[in-house]
């Protein structure tokens, strides 16, 4: 998070989304979007529509390990941006150069959630990003949860 408020300041009037157990930063006067991780929170619905009510967005996904190994990454940054119609762009942050990398934009509209999650696998070969992280052997696996449909 510290390297996202970067961010935050070089494009101005950005915000970081953090989950809504980090709401109290708020009283630091950091300019966070909190969000509820439950089952039911329809978060991107949410999302989208706070990202419309934006005059300049881009969604920024950060995808180097730092936090708990996950055997997937959640597809909702896609839906977002999609609904939104505002860019995606991948980013990391190389722990063994201390540099941020970002990648181009992406147009969620014009390309299926496989084209993205493609696109995101490139990226991060490109820069070989997989040993990039904070915790090295948390770096997540680039496949989305196969979708389980309601009966």
């Amino acid at each position: 998070m510290f390297y996202g408020m970067f961010l935050v300041y070089q494009y101005k009037g950005g915000r970081v989304m953090v989950k809504d157990s980090l709401a109290w930063m708020k009283i630091l006067g950091l300019p966070l979007l909190t969000v509820s991780r439950g089952a039911n929170a329809r978060q991107t619905e949410t999302l989208a529509s706070d990202f419309k009510t934006r005059e300049h967005c881009k969604l920024w996904i950060w995808i180097s390990g730092t936090r708990n190994k996950s055997d997937y990454i959640s597809s909702g940054f896609y839906y977002i941006a999609r609904d939104a119609g505002v860019p995606i762009v991948f980013g990391s942050l190389d722990y063994r150069t201390k540099e941020m990398i970002p990648s181009r934009a992406f147009d969620a509209r014009k390309m299926t959630k496989e084209e993205i999650l493609a696109e995101l696998r490139k990226f991060s070969d490109e820069h070989d990003l997989k040993g990039a992280g904070y915790v090295p052997g948390n770096a997540s696996t680039l496949a989305f949860r196969e979708s389980k449909k309601k009966a």
